[in-house]
């Protein structure tokens, strides 16, 4: 989908739906890597091909901050983008906590988030 000049597409939670690299990479293929775009992907993973491929921004959750310790300890070690902002070369990955949960409707040492991203055009060489 493109609005204003801005790509958008979106991606499934790839482990649910049993979404291969290659389908993922044939999603990013449609992208015009040279106008900007954001990638909506559920879970942050192959955040390597979505930056090979040139995505400028990718938001993804599922990771829920850990919301319940000491499952966090686990949630932190099955991914590498576990929550916040990160850079992959020309790519900014942001892994949000979300507002919900899943599984009993409670946090315990981490925070539910409504994320608030401002885009901006790069600055004028």
């Amino acid at each position: 989908m493109d609005v204003a000049g801005l790509q958008v597409a979106g991606i499934d939670d790839i482990m649910a739906a049993r979404l291969t690299r290659e389908e993922v990479a044939g999603v990013i293929s449609k992208l015009d890597p040279a106008k900007p775009s954001i990638l909506l992907s559920h879970q942050p993973r192959l955040v390597d091909l979505a930056a090979e491929k040139g995505v400028g921004l990718m938001l993804s959750g599922h990771t829920h901050q850990g919301q319940i310790f000491p499952f966090g300890l686990v949630v932190r070690l099955s991914y590498r983008y576990f929550y916040g902002l990160y850079r992959r070369g020309a790519m900014s990955l942001y892994v949000t906590s979300g507002a919900g949960h899943w599984g009993p409707p409670m946090r315990f040492l981490t925070r539910s988030e409504i994320a608030v991203i401002v885009l901006r055009a790069p600055a004028a060489p």
